[in-house]
């Protein structure tokens, strides 16, 4: 008999109860049923394994993996003055939204509480894999913790830290069960608690890739869970570990203090020879600061030091993608990824670079970074950057852009990034029509991206937004080309790359 961890088939078992009569009636018997759909921890032969009906996946609970995060320096700093613009003074980072009444699920090595980064922050002590132990031994989840609700160093210091300890060590042995209990935790917490809320998960390590648990992780990501994961650091293929390599994650990269892509960042490819046509929803989706950040560390209630690597990166941006959830509530979890990594694309710079010894193929690279509100920030209206309407081919539609009318002006389409032909915008109103009634069939599916433009209290401010044009079944639109429109040429230009800027939340 071995304890085996199972998913069964929902178009053979019409809910939980039908598949556990299944699985009791091979032998088996059922220890666990899991928050993730019809998932049940089993002990059972390997015969009685096989005679349960509709089994898509299995695997022993107790299967070994490795896991790694990475180590931290201990350096007593009290800002992230090494996240400041190179040759300026620290600035303060003062955020339109503080996260507020949103939540982020820490999966990582517990917390030091006790922090004084931590006094007066709202921290729940979910789950353990150790018992009531919820302490950090190993320093990496108080560090990350530190930059998504610290009280200085926070990027969403009023939401809720959901702390859940996975492991004990930076670096070790773990098995696939023990992962996949935490991970549930998380989503029957999620499910039970407003599940209409997206809420954040940051998972900031890796671990060999396993196709069982990445699709409990695709699972939490479609149940109106944003989960942000590290790349990794070993400078490898990203599609080797786990979660990084899930696509429909958000997977965050690491640039340096000269904003150089770093070698370590696990990515796409190593071969720069090999095709690759990445865009949204790639395997390596954005950038954030990642060498020598500032955080809290362990060692005492007023101790930092500098961390680097993609976990902490990580950590910025799922502080960030709290914001966006709590400032757009309205929006499910894929339409604010969407929102962040169009932000991302278009306020990026192009003063990213790619280390020397980088074997990525830059010129397919999925160039975005994070991008969140300053509290004196001016906008063009009330809709961000993103995907803004779906169209079905053969329709007419309309969708007001909500642009700020009374103290903007000089609006405008931008000439690199036109609106596509059958699309007009009313700029004295802020109303776009579509109208796909009589288009080419072939544009279908796709995203379709424009830009526009305003002033702003003497400010000029852009916003990208995109249009994605389906069928019959907005579902099309998943992994849809997104493409620009070629006034010169009369034709749509496929978007293959996007430029890379600094991260705004790291200027201190």
């Amino acid at each position: 008999m071995a304890r085996y961890l199972i998913t069964l088939d929902s178009g053979v078992h019409a809910d939980n109860v039908a598949a556990q009569a299944a699985i009791t009636a091979s032998g088996a018997a059922v220890i666990k049923s899991y928050a993730f759909s019809l998932t049940f921890e089993i002990e059972s032969t390997v015969e009685q394994l096989a005679a349960i009906s509709g089994v898509t996946e299995s695997i022993e609970k107790n299967t070994p993996t490795t896991v790694s995060v990475q180590e931290l320096n201990q350096n007593h700093l009290t800002n992230l003055a090494a996240s400041s613009v190179i040759g300026e003074a620290p600035l303060g980072y003062t955020p339109q939204n503080a996260g507020a009444g949103g939540h982020v699920y820490l999966v990582d090595t517990g917390l030091y509480a006790e922090h004084e980064q931590f006094v007066g922050r709202t921290i729940n002590n979910l789950y353990s894999n150790f018992g009531s132990d919820f302490s950090d031994n190993a320093g990496h989840g108080t560090a990350v913790a530190s930059v998504i609700v610290g009280n200085t160093q926070g990027v969403s210091k009023d939401a809720t830290l959901h702390n859940v300890k996975l492991f004990d060590t930076g670096t070790g042995n773990i098995t696939l069960g023990e992962i996949i209990d935490a991970l549930d935790e998380v989503l029957a917490h999620h499910l039970g608690s407003n599940p209409s809320q997206v809420k954040v998960v940051c998972l900031p390590w890796v671990t060999p890739q396993n196709n069982f648990l990445d699709n409990k992780i695709t699972e939490m990501n479609s149940s109106n869970l944003i989960v942000v994961a590290a790349a990794g650091n070993d400078g490898v293929d990203v599609n080797t570990v786990s979660p990084a390599g899930v696509n429909v994650v958000l997977t965050v990269g690491s640039y340096n203090q000269d904003y150089a892509v770093t070698s370590f960042t696990n990515v796409p490819w190593t071969d720069p020879t090999t095709p690759y046509n990445n865009n949204y929803g790639a395997a390596l989706d954005i950038f954030a600061l990642g060498v020598n950040v500032s955080c809290a560390a362990k060692t005492a209630t007023d101790a930092y030091g500098v961390i680097s690597g993609t976990s902490i990166s990580a950590g910025l941006v799922a502080g960030a993608a709290v914001q966006w959830a709590t400032k757009l509530p309205g929006k499910t979890s894929s339409e604010l990824k969407d929102i962040i990594l169009q932000e991302g694309h278009l306020k990026g710079a192009s003063a990213i670079t790619f280390d020397a010894d980088s074997a990525i193929s830059t010129a397919n690279v999925n160039r975005s970074v994070l991008t969140v509100s300053l509290a004196n920030q001016v906008t063009l209206g009330n809709l961000p950057s993103g995907r803004i309407l779906n169209a079905q081919l053969g329709q007419t539609t309309t969708k007001d852009l909500e642009l700020n009318l009374v103290d903007g002006t000089d609006f405008g389409i931008l000439n690199f990034a036109p609106l596509p032909q059958w699309a007009s915008l009313d700029l004295s109103t802020g109303i776009l029509t579509v109208n796909t009634e009589t288009i080419d069939p072939s544009l279908a599916p796709g995203v379709y991206l424009f830009g526009i433009k305003g002033t702003v209290s003497d400010k000029t401010v852009v916003e990208e937004y995109s249009i994605g044009l389906y069928n019959t079944s907005v579902s099309e639109l998943e992994g849809a080309t997104q493409y620009y429109y070629d006034e010169d040429t009369n034709s749509y230009d496929e978007v293959v790359s996007y430029q890379v800027a600094p991260f705004s939340i790291t200027k201190f």
